[in-house]
């Protein structure tokens, strides 16, 4: 059972809650969802003067040559696409194989294009390809950087190649401007260029990787503009070859323009958004049927099919990297689903059930309904006709329910898939429809242990985002219905007809299903009942649970659960556990989870669900890059906060050349009488006041006071719950650290650090070396020397905004806090660095999150506030 509970009494009610920061995150997915609705709106009105009979005579006029020309200009656009990932790879100076690195670039592209800006966007696809690879996070970060300003230079390349031999394409400026402009895009390209080669000037190859060679973008950025040229080919192959004044050039440079304004809306595929400006831009140098006809092909085949390809191939590339065990297929199998079941899972449920509405809003293909007539009775075609639209919205529902692994969804699904493959076939044989309904019940049906957790389908409110999606889906299908049927005068008697000419009635009636449906679930989720704010437990934590816990951890920051300034919640075994704290409306925790490793993916989802429904954010803070697809999968913002030094004990030698001022440092320390003790938790009860003191002279003689949450603070029993390492100065204690042991002798740590003004210099050098020391003997492997903040941030004009304000702020911010100081010191160490993130749901709640935790680490904004002034 999960458990939030703090260990100490006292807990502090929650805070009121501003819904403004929420409401102002949430209106970024919403706009995507306002902009397709209002494209969408402007091209039924755009096509409205042409009949379905029109549509279909120029969908039949597109004969195999011009589709396959098509698809010949999509698929080296993909090529070329993808080429600009191995220019990058090349600059990192990554080997991977060139299928393989085409693969992976084509895999995350057609992701980008078909689902960009959502939870199936390419970001988290390419991550997890390329880490897979052997590249870190933060080289798969400089690729995607790299790959913006490639693909953006080409294609404002190709804009002002295209602007230059047809200005008239925008008719609201002279020629004589439109071909400015497109010699000012033609400059800048090459500002791009000259600023690179200025900046990486007097760099040898190989003596730096802040920049790229500017050979390697030059090639990037010639290959980007073709992928632009073959994205516009594409649909140029689909049309007469008479467009008139129009001309190839222009009609090419409107596609140009037409995917800039499509890239802006930050709308899926440009879905709408497309099609509306290619109409404005060239819609009256011919018929509206035809380029409409050829924009619902280029559709199919340069987004649909690719994505179908790129979502088949991720699945199949991962069986294939495990083809010597046949025998074990069945558990590689498994093994796979395990790793993109919740992404996998959702994705097939909203295609299906978003399809099934659509099918049910859209005629009958004639060929299909004279099959139908022959041998299927009208009253099944008419109830599969009106089911099929209830089980479409039914599984867009489901889908919610789905990507939390809620046992009662993946039955639902089961169920709903199953039947929609019947009403599919039954109510026009639409075989496609059937087929994505079926994969998704084959994909599910094995795996019900996978989706385990028992609670309702909406035991969770349903969130904006999902609603906006629900309301997006179903609005689209019904413009569609409306659409196809807008000929058709509307009369009572639509109601009541039925034949299988009827297909307007049939809409009309399925409709009424939906919205029943859609109103059902509305009102369920208004009077569900809000779930209470405080948590429900079985009991008090016990701290000793806690302990036995931390203590077989392998990771020495379990060690601030013992703090005692923590609340905890626990998967429902009680095998695993987060530690947190709360302030202001953030809920905070610290590192990664404790515990079973297994149930860290579940013991996340449930915490981030808790914290919902109390009206908490969720930051996750210095989490380790290994955990980062955990976070990825959840949806959440990740955020550098600096590195973390850790020393390998195995090959820890002093008396190496290395080790020579660490030598030194000891021979001064042991002339001036230090000495290295290891105290028991029974020696340091005994020594409390000895210690106490050391750390009041250490507080008095620093500016600010005693932090928490991420560090420890001097407290009796959080000292006195493990051993204590020592400096003795002629027998008297002048420095001490608190030790963290972590389980497996993993590795060793230390915390709290305190010295007395009496000290000598050198004092924590000699402290370290002989803990290195004493933890080679007793067979630890690494030493944790704690994280850097803000060291490692790149300062590249690729990077990221936060990671550039990082590097500024670790460069230039020395006044507030010796932040190169702070490495220096450790790097004489010789560790080895590993990077520490923060998540956060999204880059809205950043600042708030930075401020929130702040407070939390200071202990309240009185004390935050108190040491700026000192």
């Amino acid at each position: 059972m999960s458990q939030s509970e703090p260990v100490s009494d006292g807990e502090v009610p929650p805070q009121p809650i501003s819904g403004l920061r929420v409401w102002l995150w949430r209106l970024g997915i919403a706009a995507w969802l306002g902009v397709m609705g209002f494209a969408l709106v402007a091209l039924h009105a755009e096509w409205s003067h042409f009949h379905l009979d029109d549509l279909n005579a120029a969908l039949s006029e597109l004969g195999w040559r011009h589709v396959g020309l098509a698809m010949l200009c999509t698929v080296l656009g993909y090529l070329f696409n993808a080429a600009i990932d191995l220019f990058s790879l090349r600059w990192l100076g990554k080997k991977i194989p060139l299928t393989e690195a085409l693969g992976c670039s084509y895999i995350a592209a057609a992701f980008s294009m078909s689902a960009g800006g959502t939870l199936l966007g390419g970001g988290g696809v390419r991550m997890r390809l390329f880490t897979s690879k052997g590249l870190t996070p933060g080289e798969v970060a400089k690729m995607a950087g790299f790959a913006v300003v490639a693909g953006w230079s080409g294609h404002a390349l190709v804009a002002g190649v295209l602007l230059g031999m047809a200005p008239s394409i925008l008719p609201w400026i002279s020629s004589a401007l439109g071909r400015g402009i497109g010699a000012l895009l033609i400059v800048a390209v090459a500002g791009v260029l000259v600023l690179n080669f200025w900046r990486a000037r007097g760099k040898g190859e190989g003596e730096s990787s802040a920049f790229p060679p500017t050979r390697l973008l030059a090639g990037a950025i010639l290959v980007s503009a073709l992928d632009w040229f073959m994205a516009g080919m594409a649909i140029r192959v689909l049309l007469p070859a008479d467009l008139g004044a129009t001309g190839t050039a222009g009609f090419l440079g409107a596609v140009i323009i037409a995917q800039l304004l499509s890239a802006a809306s930050h709308v899926p595929g440009g879905v709408g958004v497309l099609e509306l400006s290619i109409t404005k831009l060239v819609g009256t140098a011919l018929p509206s049927a035809w380029l409409a006809a050829a924009l619902l092909t280029y559709r199919v085949i340069y987004y649909l099919i690719p994505f179908v390809i790129a979502a088949s191939w991720m699945g199949a590339r991962e069986v294939w990297s495990h083809r010597g065990h046949l025998v074990r297929g069945a558990e590689i199998f498994g093994s796979v689903w395990r790793k993109l079941g919740p992404r996998m899972g959702v994705l097939l449920a909203l295609t299906g059930g978003f399809f099934l509405m659509l099918s049910a809003n859209t005629p009958m293909e004639p060929l299909r309904r004279a099959w139908l007539m022959e041998r299927v009775p009208l009253l099944f075609v008419e109830t599969s006709h009106f089911l099929s639209s209830i089980a479409g919205l039914a599984l867009i529902i489901v889908a919610r329910g789905l990507q939390r692994r809620v046992h009662a969804a993946w039955w639902a699904a089961l169920v709903l898939a199953l039947s929609g493959v019947v009403f599919s076939l039954l109510k026009g044989v639409d075989y496609e429809e059937a087929i994505i309904l079926a994969l998704l019940f084959l994909c599910l049906l094995p795996y019900g242990d996978h989706f385990h957790r028992h609670a309702a389908v909406w035991s969770r409110r349903f969130t904006l985002e999902w609603w906006l999606l629900l309301g997006g889906l179903a609005g689209v299908s019904i413009w569609l219905g409306f659409f196809t049927s807008r000929h058709v005068e509307y009369q009572n008697e639509l109601w009541w007809s039925f034949s299988f000419d009827a297909d307007a009635s049939r809409f009309l009636r399925a409709q009424v299903g939906v919205a029943v449906l859609l109103i059902g679930v509305i009102l369920a989720q208004c009077f569900r009942r809000t779930p209470h704010r405080t948590a429900s437990t079985s009991g008090p934590v016990s701290l000793e649970t806690v302990k036995r816990m931390v203590d077989s951890s392998s990771q020495c920051q379990s060690h601030l659960a013992l703090l005692g300034d923590k609340k905890f919640h626990f998967s429902e075994s009680g095998r695993a556990f987060v530690m947190y704290g709360e302030q202001g409306r953030s809920r905070i925790v610290m590192g990664d989870p404790v515990g079973d490793e297994d149930e860290w993916d579940d013991l996340l989802w449930s915490f981030n669900e808790k914290a919902e429904d109390d009206g908490h954010r969720v930051c996750y803070y210095q989490i380790s890059a290994g955990s980062i697809p955990r976070y990825v999968d959840m949806g959440m913002r990740l955020y550098k906060l600096g590195e973390e030094a850790r020393v390998r004990l195995t090959d820890f030698d002093i008396e190496s050349p290395a080790g020579k001022k660490l030598r030194k440092a000891k021979s001064r320390a042991e002339r001036d009488g230090l000495t290295f003790e290891i105290w028991t938790p029974d020696q340091v009860r005994e020594n409390m006041t000895v210690l106490r003191s050391i750390s009041d002279q250490w507080l008095a003689a620093h500016a600010g006071g005693e932090k928490s949450f991420s560090l420890g603070r001097f407290d009796e029993a959080y000292l006195a719950s493990g051993s204590m390492s020592v400096i003795l100065r002629h027998g008297v204690p002048c420095a001490f650290a608190n030790l963290w042991c972590g389980g497996g002798n993993e590795e060793l740590s230390v915390d709290l650090m305190r010295h007395s003004p009496e000290a000598p210099g050198g004092v924590m050098d000699f402290l370290f070396t002989e803990l290195f020391l004493w933890g080679k003997a007793q067979g630890y492997r690494w030493f944790g020397l704690g994280m850097a903040p803000l060291s490692g941030m790149a300062a590249h004009p690729l990077a990221p905004l936060w990671q550039k304000l990082g590097a500024l702020l670790y460069q230039r911010g020395g006044a507030f806090y010796n932040f190169q100081g702070l490495r220096d010191f450790k790097e004489k160490f010789n560790p080895e660095w590993e990077p520490r993130y923060l998540a956060v749901p999204g880059s809205w709640h950043l600042p708030a999150a930075l401020a929130d935790i702040t407070a939390l680490i200071a202990g309240g904004w009185k004390n935050v506030l108190g040491n700026s002034r000192s």
